[in-house]
């Protein structure tokens, strides 16, 4: 039965190469990714400058959402687009980065007007 997931990607651009890592990462990567069959949708965002606490470890988190009966393999097909002709790898984007799928276990609760 499929369900639904969010694959979260925290990431940094590396050093003199955020202009160029935004527009490969916004023009070119999220349409890839949503190429992998299971991904439905995807959204960028940068850190805003506040914290509840702690320092951000990234600039930059990208939010897939998904509805797949497989997420392993999803990720699995990922892994194996990732630097490939399918799925390029911009070399402005650090390699540390951390990525991993989350299932939901509470319906989405909305705040009353």
């Amino acid at each position: 039965m499929k369900k639904d997931y969010v694959f979260v990607v925290l990431s940094n651009p590396l050093p003199g190469t955020e202009e160029r890592y935004n527009r490969w990462y916004s023009e070119v990567h999220l349409a890839d990714m949503l190429k992998v069959p299971g991904f439905t949708e995807a959204q960028r965002y940068k850190v805003a400058g506040v914290s509840g606490g702690g320092d951000a470890q990234f600039d930059y988190l990208a939010l897939y959402h998904a509805h797949t009966d497989a997420p392993q393999e999803m990720l699995d097909e990922v892994l194996r687009r990732a630097g490939g002709p399918d799925m390029p790898i911009d070399a402005g984007m650090d390699e540390n980065y951390f990525a991993v799928i989350y299932e939901p276990i509470t319906p989405m609760v909305k705040a009353k007007s």
